[in-house]
């Protein structure tokens, strides 16, 4: 429901300002991906990563 296509929707029908909209779907992409690389960084020696 809260997906990037779901949350755009919803925050358009409740009339919230496209600015507003777009910093935080920056700042939610900056976050996940500095996780996600940061994960794949600190796992990468484990066999999974290695096929």
């Amino acid at each position: 429901m809260f997906s990037p296509i779901g949350g755009t929707v919803i925050a358009t029908q409740l009339h919230v300002p496209r600015w507003r909209i777009l910093l935080h779907m920056l700042w939610s992409a900056l976050f996940w991906g500095s996780v996600l690389t940061m994960l794949t960084v600190r796992f990468s020696h484990l066999p999974f990563f290695h096929r």
